[in-house]
């Protein structure tokens, strides 16, 4: 899969239905299973915010592991930013929306590719440390390509979705399977399974329509 050059005028643009068709069509899954992931991930807000920045999620717990992985003590630097350097998950820090991208551009100063790697981008919240699996040569060309359009979220996505094997719960419609595989452990607290349930029911009764 290419990703091929897009115009200034094609940037940030939304999705089709004919893009919903082709991916699902691609992964073999119900276009209505796809739009119930975009709608659990990102409330149907889109890829990107109004300011025309790639929507993100800063994960403190990972930058910690991120960082060490690269031989750097996040110990210290915790102390000096305890909402983006801290060593287990917390809902706390969150801000959403462009406060996100205050922490991260508060980590991008400590080190930019294990910020890249902490943070889930785009339509599909695809953590950045997925980068390679993604079809990247690096953290910032994933971070790039997130942050062209709508269009190449969904490209990385799929490749994602393919290389991981993770469509298969999909087909199936075995939620707190694909739940467990995409979102990790802690599926249960948010009802992850039962929100992509709920939300695949309600886009097949707008399709029958």
């Amino acid at each position: 899969m290419d990703f091929p050059s897009i115009s200034l005028s094609q940037k940030k643009v939304m999705l089709t239905e004919r893009d919903f068709e082709q991916m699902a069509a691609d992964l073999g899954v119900e276009k209505a299973t796809l739009k119930a992931v975009v709608e659990v991930e990102c409330s149907s807000r889109g890829g990107f915010l109004r300011d025309g920045r790639p929507r993100i999620l800063f994960e403190g717990h990972i930058f910690w592991q991120r960082l060490r992985k690269r031989g750097i003590d996040p110990a210290p630097l915790a102390a000096q930013h305890p909402d983006i350097v801290y060593p287990k998950w917390v809902r706390t820090h969150y801000k959403g929306g462009a406060g996100e991208w205050e922490r991260f551009d508060r980590a991008e100063q400590i080190c930019a590719a294990a910020a890249i790697e902490s943070a889930s981008w785009g339509l599909f919240q695809i953590m950045g440390f997925h980068w390679a699996t993604c079809g990247c040569a690096s953290a910032a060309e994933f971070r790039e390509l997130m942050e062209r359009s709508e269009a190449d979220q969904m490209r990385l996505a799929l490749r994602f979705m393919q290389r991981t094997g993770i469509a298969e719960p999909l087909r199936r419609k075995d939620w707190a399977a694909f739940a467990l595989r995409y979102n990790g452990r802690g599926y249960r607290a948010n009802r992850y399974d039962t929100r992509l349930a709920q939300a695949y029911e309600r886009f097949v009764a707008i399709e029958a329509k």
